[in-house]
């Protein structure tokens, strides 16, 4: 019989952003799969996308943001990673009224406005991400309507800021230093405010991926990768109220984020993608944006009837890795038509023999 706190405990492992699990103990590459000394699988979670909702103003808001494992940064990749200043007129002309001359008196109504509907309608101010001007607009508006904040505190988050708007302004922006603070800071409100502008600040993450996948481009990669539920709106103001955050509460968010797991796999400029549930269509849509910029052709291989629908499990890890084995296993090439037809046989196995995916990954 399976050890039911062994299994829970590994899929957690295996889903967080762990820098001690080795998933080489497991998958051997050097099964199969000529030039193998050149396969990279990658347990380090570089690609992800975090999804979560928030209601403001009455309204719900859905956000999908590319995200980036902070455990695990590769110095030279964060160092290179440049922002640009923003071409919207709008998201400029709110920038230098909140932040150049920070004087809440200088908003009129209809600037209030344009805040809402940006965070709103926010897609129609991106290009192919939350760039740092929109993010700290999005944030800074999201402070000035919460009820649950109170004044000193907001304060607090406008003088944080200001300060990390000038450094922008004046090209000394660091983002290091951001990623230190929420993984580090141990002063409550610095901590909340550092991974406020980490989820939102979708600029960095695409960036970040995309050199990585530059520098990696002649590699054949598996990566184990997340949908993550990291909710920097309930982390700001304690879940309307209902949640007292600490930093042991955002330190876990952050660490084991609630989500679903996915698998990529690059081969030449081809990027497969695998998901072993339903699957969303507009974070399909995100995925194929990001890939594009690397120059990969986005190619979904997952069945049209998914296992995890027809299991209703959560064992949506192990389906991921026990395809990583049954590829290596059975030789497979990397090539469109050749990996689609052997996840239905993939699945179509573990289905018709009543396999314990676990086990039969794991153990």
């Amino acid at each position: 019989m399976v050890n039911v706190k062994k299994q829970n405990d590994m899929r957690i492992n295996l889903s967080s952003f762990s820098k001690i699990f080795k998933l080489k103990k497991y998958l051997k590459l050097n099964q199969g799969l000529n030039n193998s000394n050149k396969y990279i699988l990658n347990n380090e979670k570089i690609i992800n996308i975090n999804n979560f909702k928030f209601v403001i103003n009455k309204k719900k808001v859905k956000f999908s943001t590319y995200y980036t494992n902070p455990f695990n940064m590769i110095p030279d990749i964060l160092s290179n990673v440049k922002f640009e200043k923003t071409k919207n007129t709008t998201i400029k002309k709110l920038c230098d009224k909140i932040f150049i001359n920070p004087n809440k008196n200088n908003l009129n109504e209809f600037d209030l406005m344009e805040l809402n509907t940006i965070l709103i309608k926010k897609n129609k101010f991106t290009n192919k991400y939350i760039g740092f001007e929109h993010g700290m607009l999005i944030l800074w508006y999201i402070i000035y309507i919460d009820y649950f904040i109170n004044v000193d505190e907001k304060q607090e988050y406008y003088n944080l800021i200001n300060h990390y708007f000038t450094q922008f302004i004046l090209n000394k922006l660091c983002f290091e230093e951001i990623i230190y603070g929420m993984l580090c800071n141990k002063n409550i409100i610095h901590k909340k405010f550092y991974t406020m502008i980490y989820v939102l600040v979708e600029e960095f993450h695409f960036k970040y991926i995309n050199k990585y996948l530059d520098i990696y481009k002649n590699y054949k990669i598996f990566f184990n990768s997340n949908y993550t539920k990291i909710n920097p709106i309930d982390i700001l103001n304690n879940v309307g109220g209902e949640f007292l955050y600490n930093l042991e509460f955002i330190n876990e968010d952050i660490s084991n984020p609630f989500g679903h797991n996915i698998l990529f796999i690059k081969s030449d400029n081809h990027l497969y993608y695998y998901d072993p549930d339903e699957q969303n269509l507009s974070n399909i849509y995100k995925l194929k944006i990001l890939f594009k910029s690397s120059m990969l052709n986005f190619l979904n291989i997952s069945n049209y009837i998914p296992i995890q629908t027809i299991t209703d499990d959560s064992n949506c890890v192990f389906y991921c890795l026990g395809l990583i084995k049954y590829i290596l296993d059975n030789n497979i090439e990397l090539k469109l038509n050749k990996l689609k037809n052997k996840v239905i046989s993939f699945e179509t196995f573990l289905l018709s023999n009543n396999i314990n995916i676990y086990t039969w990954t794991m153990c």
